[in-house]
């Protein structure tokens, strides 16, 4: 059995909902006036939508042994939603939280209870609000008085951190796992992503095979012998975080 809340439902603004299979709120272009959401019980697909005015999200809800499906998680543009805890949602195998411009704090499931062999996986966390911190790539050096080695880069995100400890989890059983993560800005609140950060830090160095990065400015990383950035030089092939190397440096 399945829950729908349309835009037609102006009146309603707060929402507790538990027990259905799937629960629906907002649709694309036509979100609803809500401002506060309380799940609970057992819920199998919860979607919320261009939902605008929703500011508060408590997610209660867990899986039931009944269901034939694992579960699924689709939040996007709820862009006055400032925190998801998404904690008890048990067996999560796809996620698609995207384009909430407030949401500063993004908790992955907990990892006690994971999916089983077999999932179909793929978890999108991009375009939120989540702050991070940058390390750039230290660079190995060896002159006859210093031998130090390469240091890949590293990322400070305690959300980021989560998804990669349940990422890491359920790829016991199921991999590969899809997902590709990201953030929003820097320290100082300025915009940045994965993206920009790799690109600049690439460019400034090179890495293991001593040979340094195109110059600052190129609109991708390669080496002076054309080989592309995603070798034995840094942790990333660009874009997001969505490989298992780029996952580790997440710290």
């Amino acid at each position: 059995n399945d829950f729908t809340v349309t835009s037609a439902a102006t009146a309603l603004k707060g929402l507790t909902v538990s027990g259905f299979d799937v629960v629906t709120i907002g649709a694309t272009g036509a979100g609803t006036g809500i401002t506060t959401v309380t799940t609970a019980g057992t819920i199998r697909n919860f979607v919320s939508i261009d939902n605008v005015s929703i500011a508060e999200m408590n997610i209660g809800h867990t899986w039931s042994e009944t269901y034939t499906q694992a579960q699924r998680i689709t939040i996007t543009a709820n862009t006055s939603l400032a925190s998801l805890d998404l904690g008890t949602v048990k067996r999560l195998e796809q996620a698609t939280i995207t384009g909430n411009t407030s949401l500063a704090t993004i908790i992955a499931p907990d990892t006690d209870d994971l999916l089983t062999p077999g999932a179909v996986t793929n978890f999108d966390v991009t375009g939120n609000s989540l702050t991070a911190t940058y390390t750039a790539a230290v660079a190995a050096v060896q002159d006859g008085i210093t031998n130090s080695a390469f240091e890949s880069a590293t990322i400070q995100q305690s959300s980021l951190s989560s998804w990669k400890d349940y990422i890491l989890a359920i790829s016991a059983e199921n991999s590969p796992v899809v997902f590709s993560l990201d953030y929003d800005l820097d320290g100082s609140a300025a915009a940045k992503t994965y993206n920009a950060d790799a690109i600049l830090d690439c460019q400034a160095q090179a890495g293991p095979d001593g040979i340094l990065f195109s110059a600052p400015g190129a609109s991708l990383c390669t080496d002076a012998a054309g080989t592309a950035a995603n070798d034995d030089d840094i942790e990333t092939d660009l874009g997001t975080i969505d490989t298992l190397v780029e996952l580790a440096s997440i710290q």
